[in-house]
């Protein structure tokens, strides 16, 4: 499983790494290597490579095939649809992703480019609209295809809107036939409920400084972080924690599984005879599809998601693994839900986190902190963390906070 998760993880990496995308009609070789993993045991590792490096070319051509027509730049289109995000609105001015349903310019109606960056400019005598998630609206826009600087060692802007999948940018237009055809949609309850959490965070804290650290907590909203507050997460190494991903999500399953394992055990277990461990593992599961409901199922809650449903289901069907197997199905799940991930550097460092916590914190290569306290225990998986992950933190970053291990010791909790 370990060695077979490594090489699919490799063909995805390897494509990932070409300059252009080789000719697509190359992914028909899927249904060729797939049967192979099952039934050849000699050739099962190239077979997964291959196979990682095929599936990765499909999943990669498909959102490269949705793009916007190079012909429709710079012009005049009407576009209608749902916007997709929470929109970061400013005094005199909005962004948010827009989910396009139709696309047309005059009177022809072209392919949708699928999701897209929108800038909403107020002009000197209007103001932008209330925006919310799950609005459908009609928008005169000009857009263009995604385009980033390829300076060395500079921010891939290209990649980015690659990875979230946005095959197009551009602003909206002044134009009367801009208007609201529909507001949220009453069956999606949890766009409403995000949109009442953020509305409420801002009528109780106002202009309160940690009301964006508050809101980028529960909703993963980090649109209303200031730049200083940036950079002090920044230079403490804490920053990571204004992200909901793997750390957030499995705190709150941890908590949800032993709370319901708890009140099991002690109001239920005669009642229903069935193992409190397992009622646990189910609260978690629904706990942590919950969160990252509530974080929009951005990439990162999506990986620890099924990471979290990895390590439940095991308890479910009592099936006894070692961690590191546990980790390497949880991996080859993430990369066939989403072979795009190798592109995000909080990938390798959650992954890379968890497996440096396996290596030091069990087996024998643990032992040495098994009978410490539980302080320092968790002084060491601080520190095993900041040392370990300080290569990665200087090639995807360029730097590293020295003051991580003690920020962290008390920031995480």
């Amino acid at each position: 499983m370990r060695t077979g998760t490594i090489a699919f993880l490799a063909g995805i990496f390897l494509l990932h790494q070409l300059p252009e995308l080789p000719d697509s009609r190359w992914i028909f070789l899927l249904f060729l290597f797939i049967p192979l993993v099952f039934y050849t045991r000699k050739l099962i590792l190239p077979s997964l490579f291959v196979a990682g490096f095929l599936w990765a070319l499909f999943r990669a051509s498909l959102i490269l095939d949705a793009g916007l027509d190079q012909s429709l730049e710079g012009k005049d289109l009407f576009v209608d649809g749902i916007i997709s995000s929470l929109p970061q609105q400013r005094e005199r001015s909005a962004r948010f992703e827009f989910e396009v349903h139709t696309l047309r310019y005059e009177k022809n109606v072209h392919d949708s480019p699928g999701r897209i960056l929108l800038s909403w400019y107020a002009r000197r005598y209007t103001k932008i609209p209330d925006l919310k998630i799950g609005q459908h609206w009609q928008l005169k826009v000009r857009l263009k295809r995604p385009h980033g600087f390829m300076n060395p060692g500079g921010f891939d802007y290209e990649r980015w809107m690659f990875l979230h999948r946005l095959r197009a940018k551009g602003y909206v237009k002044q134009s009367d036939t801009n208007q609201l055809l529909q507001q949220q949609n009453k069956l999606n309850i949890i766009n409403r409920l995000r949109t009442r959490l953020r509305e409420s965070i801002q009528d109780l804290l106002g202009n309160k400084p940690y009301a964006g650290l508050l809101m980028a907590l529960v909703i993963g909203d980090k649109s209303l972080i200031s730049p200083s507050q940036w950079a002090v997460l920044t230079r403490t190494g804490t920053n990571h924690l204004m992200a909901i991903s793997g750390l957030h999500i499995g705190l709150i399953a941890g908590f949800a599984f032993f709370l319901v394992q708890f009140i099991w055990k002690r109001f239920f277990i005669t009642r229903f005879p069935w193992p409190a461990a397992k009622a646990g593992a189910i609260a978690a599961i629904l706990a942590a599809a919950f969160y990252a409901a509530l974080a929009g199922f951005s990439i990162p809650t999506q990986r620890a998601l099924i990471m979290v449903m990895i390590v439940m289901l095991a308890t479910l069907i009592q099936r006894r693994s070692t961690p590191s197997v546990i980790l390497a199905a949880a991996l080859f799940l993430v990369l066939l839900f989403d072979p795009l991930a190798v592109l995000d550097a909080g990938f390798w460092l959650s992954f890379c986190a968890v497996t440096i916590i396996l290596f030091t914190m069990t087996g024998r290569v643990g032992q040495w902190s098994a009978r410490g306290k539980w302080g320092e225990k968790w002084w060491r998986v601080q520190f095993v963390i900041a040392i370990g992950l300080t290569p990665l933190l200087f090639i995807f970053f360029q730097q590293t906070s020295v003051m991580s291990p003690v920020a962290n010791l008390f920031a995480v909790p």
